[in-house]
């Protein structure tokens, strides 16, 4: 039974794993959004 309490857990830290690398995308897309709107050059007429 040891391997399958190993395999939860492995799966479970993959679980997470994935989760974080969502946010981390979600959040980086978000951050050159804004710097997209907020660093770019813009001059009049």
């Amino acid at each position: 039974m040891p391997a399958d309490s190993e395999t939860q857990r492995h799966q479970t830290d993959w679980g997470n794993f994935i989760a974080l690398m969502k946010y981390s995308l979600a959040g980086t897309i978000f951050m050159l959004a804004l710097m997209a709107i907020f660093l770019t050059e813009r001059t009049p007429g």
